[in-house]
């Protein structure tokens, strides 16, 4: 079970260092949780969103007893540790400070609860819209553009993730489960036989290729929420490439499935029943590197 810990830098369970999300309060669930689910024999791993924060009045109530209370304030004038984007802000992964404190909160979870895992889900730059100039003029020397640096930021994040939660417990399962197209062969050679899509290399600067390629995470999840036969994103296409891809990585591949987009009631859609899903899991089946599906989403 994937169970959302962290959703806008808000905490489902008792922290230190994010304040509490507002459907729980003060009352921690996640004790009671991860003992009726591990009675029942289910594995339960944290999924949190690094980057993305709250808007403008979530983090005006947000005390300076927290973090990312005072860098709010801080950012209202001199703008460095957090960014808006929209309607929403974020944190801003270039400074260590930043990538300190996801780490410190990720490494509360594993001490503090017996989760099974920590799961990051996509949201790491929202897009090419953000303001962190200041940054890249502190910390870029060496990169040839911002989209490499942006790049090398998630990275480190990711990498320094890895080895903290390892630390702390070895056999802990850290993955991630970003958006399902990597980049399109027309933008990298190495690219997946799609076209026009979201490329989530360029959009969210999120290279999950190299993540895997270098053993950073212990299993990738892409979210490959496309039918089989889609015009421009073909699911048989984009799950063949991640298959090739986690080859002799020693990287698990899990899909992450659109359960959430069956059951359409109009007969002309190709998401009417179940019969893509079905047709996605038979497909799944005659690949050796998929070891799972991972289905979203649960609920009641």
């Amino acid at each position: 079970v994937y169970l959302h810990l962290r959703a806008f830098g808000d905490a489902y369970y008792c922290s230190q260092l994010f304040p509490p999300a507002a459907a729980v309060g003060d009352f921690d669930p996640l004790p009671i949780l991860l003992e009726e689910a591990h009675r029942l024999h289910l594995s339960v791993h944290g999924w949190i969103n690094p980057l993305r924060l709250q808007n403008d009045a979530g983090m005006t109530a947000l005390s300076d007893r927290y973090q990312i209370g005072q860098w709010y304030r801080d950012s209202q004038k001199n703008g460095t540790y957090l960014c808006k984007v929209g309607d929403y802000w974020w944190l801003n992964p270039a400074y260590p400070e930043v990538r300190q404190l996801i780490a410190d909160g990720v490494a509360e979870i594993v001490q503090q609860y017996e989760v099974d895992g920590i799961h990051l889900d996509d949201y790491f730059y929202p897009g090419s819209g953000f303001a962190d100039g200041a940054a890249y003029a502190k910390y870029g020397k060496g990169f040839s553009n911002i989209g490499d640096w942006r790049r090398d930021n998630v990275n480190q994040l990711v990498k320094t993730l890895g080895e903290r939660i390892h630390a702390i417990d070895p056999g802990l399962s850290y993955g991630i489960s970003p958006s399902g197209v990597w980049a399109d062969k027309s933008s990298l050679p190495q690219g997946s036989n799609t076209t026009g899509g979201y490329e989530s290399y360029y959009a969210s600067y999120a290279d999950s290729r190299k993540w895997v390629k270098e053993g950073w995470i212990d299993y990738i999840c892409p979210q490959i929420y496309w039918y089989i036969g889609h015009k421009s994103m073909d699911y048989a296409t984009v799950a063949r490439w991640w298959a090739d891809t986690v080859k002799g990585t020693g990287v698990s591949l899990y899909i992450g499935m659109a359960d959430y987009l069956a059951g359409n009631s109009d007969p002309k859609s190709p998401w009417y029943g179940t019969t893509a899903i079905e047709r996605q899991l038979a497909l799944n089946d005659t690949l050796p590197q998929v070891a799972g599906e991972a289905h979203f989403r649960y609920r009641l």
